[in-house]
């Protein structure tokens, strides 16, 4: 196969992912019985989450990394994409498989292109929200947009801000409303390009879940009624 017939097969193959996931599926599988491949594989993971097949999403994204080979100075971007997506499965099926993941993702972008190393911290700070210490998840993902000011980045940039709006809707308003089958692709996969991350992908991750809310107060104890004493 040629690298033209290649690239024109994959554009083909990611179109399919948005539009027609389950016939993406069954191209993907017929490709890499041809030429099993760390590219094929990611994107067989992110097919997963968009048909909400989260286990199966997650051992794909696994499977993609391992073929992607080791991590070298500079990671590649096949062996990125693939940590990527393994991050988003991650934080789509939950713990205990979330904070490693995102924890993977933010390490292993560091050193990558701007976009990428704030998308990997923003996914950081939603799986912290929503499993750890919402505050704790609120700050990583401010320290995200200052990151990224005026970098140029507007659509991350985007992206950030409506997580952020989020984030506080969950803590200050009661709380947001869950959509699990909402769905957008990971930025830095091979469906969606860091840059070009779409604005709401951030919300569409916290929508599947609530925050672990450190941010209320505990109740405070109630007083003892007169004529009574504490229990030894």
């Amino acid at each position: 196969m040629t690298d033209s017939v290649r690239r024109y097969s994959l554009h083909r193959l990611r179109r399919a992912a948005l539009v027609n996931p389950r016939m993406a599926l069954r191209w993907l599988r017929r490709a890499e019985r041809q030429r099993p491949s760390a590219v094929l594989r990611t994107l067989r993971a992110e097919v997963y989450l968009r048909l909400d097949r989260g286990d199966e999403a997650f051992v794909a994204s696994v499977d993609a990394v391992t073929l992607a080979g080791p991590p070298a100075h500079p990671a590649s971007a096949d062996f990125l994409a693939a940590v990527a997506v393994m991050a988003d499965a991650g934080c789509w099926i939950g713990q205990p498989q979330a904070l490693p993941t995102c924890d993977d993702f933010a390490k292993v972008s560091a050193g990558s292109e701007l976009a990428r190393s704030a998308c990997a911290q923003a996914l950081q700070a939603v799986a912290v929200y929503q499993w750890q210490d919402c505050l704790r998840g609120r700050e990583y993902l401010r320290r995200a947009e200052v990151f990224l000011r005026d970098s140029g980045h507007d659509a991350v940039q985007a992206m950030i801000i409506n997580g952020r709006r989020m984030m506080a809707l969950g803590c200050e308003s009661g709380g947001y409303r869950i959509d699990p089958t909402a769905w957008t692709p990971v930025p830095g996969g091979q469906l969606c390009p860091a840059a070009l991350a779409w604005s709401h992908y951030l919300t569409s991750r916290l929508r599947r879940r609530p925050g672990t809310h450190t941010c209320h107060p505990p109740p405070a104890p109630r007083p003892a009624r007169p004529g009574t004493r504490d229990m030894p």
